[in-house]
Order: structure tokens, then sequence, then C-alpha cells
């Protein structure tokens, strides 16, 4: 700390020998902006007073949950539904487009489409099923298989829709 004491007075004249007024410059930018700048802000709008709503239909199903599937609805006449107590065939374990079709093969007069899944391949014909949503298979053509799921909805109701397994770019190409 003594050694320190006799060089206090060289340290404070460096210091004041850096305070130059060299910020001139910067001072005559601060003046201009300080003169673009609006005196007055404009007031915010008034705040809306809340008024709380008070759901009163209980009665109603709830938008934000499922309707839980009954046998009843399940089986009733006109709904679409599968057979939920049928055994579940292999290619069903797998979505559709997990699902490639690498070929086609005629065998017996019957016309049966060769689909890869998880590093296997399998044989399938028109009416058996597979993928996730209950999906029949209802044609077998020379570039594609057409297929007819049955898919639930959140009210429960069910509904069919088609899908198609193309013939994959690789294996058609072979195939011509």
């Amino acid at each position: 700390m003594k050694r320190l004491l006799p060089l206090t007075p060289l340290l404070a004249l460096l210091l004041a020998a850096c305070s130059g007024d060299s910020f001139d410059d910067l001072r005559d930018f601060m003046k201009k902006t300080e003169a673009t700048l609006p005196h007055q802000i404009d007031p915010l709008p008034p705040v809306k007073a809340y008024e709380p709503f008070t759901y009163a239909d209980f009665e109603l199903a709830d938008p934000f949950k499922p309707r839980a599937m009954t046998t009843e609805t399940a089986h009733a006449p006109g709904a679409n539904a599968p057979d939920l107590k049928r055994v579940r065939e292999p290619l069903e374990r797998f979505p559709l487009d997990a699902l490639k079709m690498v070929g086609v093969l005629q065998q017996r007069g019957q016309t049966f489409a060769l689909v890869r899944a998880d590093g296997a391949l399998y044989r399938v014909r028109a009416g058996e099923h597979l993928g996730l949503d209950y999906g029949v298979v209802t044609a077998v053509g020379d570039h594609e298989m057409t297929i007819k799921e049955n898919i639930q909805d959140a009210a429960g109701d069910w509904s069919l829709r088609d899908s198609r397994l193309q013939l994959n770019d690789a294996a058609q190409e072979s195939h011509k």
C-alpha cells in the first residue's frame, strides 16, 4: 500500500488527461434526436369492463372430452363400426405409412400384393385387414391396392375412409 502512495498523483494525472472534451459529436447527435421526439405521449385506450360468463349447459356433452364408446353404439345398425371382437391380423399392428407395397403376385387366379413391414414380406389379397384403423383391402391392382378404413371420431361415431397403398417407385421400375 505504501508503494502505491507515490503513484497516486501520476494516476490522477493520467485519468485527467483521458477526460478531454472529445464527445462533441455525441452531444450534437443527442440534441438533434431530442428535438425530433414527440413531447407528449398519447393516453392509453380505456379498459373495457370484464363481464364474466356463466356456463349453464351442463346437460350438453363436454366438447373437450370424447364420448365413451359403448358396445351398443359401436354395433348399432348403420354405424359403420368394425367387429371389435375379431382377432386382429399381423399387418394391423402397423400404420399405413409404415407399410410399403413392393410387388404384385398372381397365383391360381388370385392377385396378391407383396407388402413389406418391419423388414418382413407379407402376401396380401382383397378381404384381408391391415393398418391401425381397421382397414380392409378392397382391391389389388397392378400398381396399387385400395383400402377401406373405419375411423372413429371424438364423438364415438364411425365413418369410412378410402385409402390407397401404391407400388413403391423402385419396384415399379423393375415391374415394367
